[in-house]
């Protein structure tokens, strides 16, 4: 099938390239229009958002958005769960415009549940707690799943740049699972940070991981992997900047070492850290084809 947008695309794409591997808010304010255009000629089925669910104790940050395909058919379906990024500071379920509602819509419209979550944020709450909150989000979906036609075996956690760490933490740490087990079955990694920098933390680290770097080393997930038993898809993008993408290379090793089952790996070429999750939703074959081709192994 043609691409509608190739042409849109192609300009992007080149304009991805000349930005190289920098990545600030000024990325996002060049590129979230571009993409928010294309959402918005693209031709989508209606879903149903049921909007600010609270799935913990904070009023702000404890809240999640479902989305369900009108006139779905029945049967449980599974369960996706996107947690923003943000660097660990900032950050939203509601990025503005149609972000980033896209990630609930495409899997509500591709057969599954989307649910979009909002976590607490450094320095309100330091580490482990932005892992707990993705448990928390589990927990509440896996509890109440047959109200909104979701199967609670079927919970995938997927996670962008600063979600992705904090579903990586949680994932790979047994210890912040609860003793009911740990809700989730599969899990995508997009771009996350899975490392501390011992020498020269940044502000938002700090924030966040404290400023006793002499415990760094236990915090970061590198180095503290417990195999995963459970499928785990981890994307970079090929103008992230070498902080996502070395990270992302060290945690496979690590898994690849430690004999983790069930790892894909995919790298989006001409894309750029923020683009991935902007452009789901979109038609980009090569975003959503992986994303749902891990979803169907499952």
């Amino acid at each position: 099938m043609t691409d509608p947008f190739a042409t849109e695309r192609s300009a992007i794409a080149q304009r991805i390239a000349a930005a190289g591997k920098i990545f600030n808010e000024e990325t996002i304010a060049n590129f979230a229009p571009l993409y928010a255009a294309l959402h918005a000629r693209t031709k989508k089925p209606a879903v149903k958002i049921s909007r600010d669910i609270s799935y913990g104790p904070h009023p702000q940050r404890h809240l999640l958005d479902i989305h369900t395909l009108e006139g779905a058919s029945e049967g449980a379906k599974p369960i996706v769960i996107f947690f923003h990024g943000g660097g660990l500071v900032r950050g939203n379920k509601d990025g503005g415009g149609p972000f980033y509602a896209n990630f609930g819509s495409f899997f509500a419209a591709n057969g599954a549940v989307g649910i979009n979550a909002t976590y607490r944020l450094a320095p309100e709450i330091q580490w482990p707690e932005g892992a707990r909150d993705v448990g928390a989000a589990a927990a509440w979906a896996a509890a109440h799943a047959a109200e909104f036609g979701g199967d609670p075996r079927r919970i995938i956690l997927v996670g962008h740049s600063a979600g992705a760490t904090h579903v990586a933490s949680y994932i790979y740490r047994p210890g912040l699972h609860s003793k009911a087990g740990p809700n989730f079955s599969a899990a995508i990694l997009m771009s996350g940070v899975y490392g501390i920098d011992v020498e020269n933390p940044p502000a938002n680290h700090r924030a966040y991981y404290g400023e006793d770097r002499s415990k760094y080393s236990a915090m970061q997930i590198v180095g503290n992997v417990d195999a995963c038993k459970f499928p785990v898809l981890v994307t970079v993008a090929e103008y992230d900047p070498l902080r996502f993408e070395s990270g992302a290379y060290k945690l496979l090793a690590e898994l690849v070492e430690k004999g983790a089952p069930n790892l894909r790996v995919k790298q989006f070429l001409g894309h750029n850290h923020i683009s991935p999750a902007l452009a789901t939703g979109t038609g980009d074959k090569d975003i959503e084809d992986t994303l749902l081709a891990f979803l169907a192994s499952l």
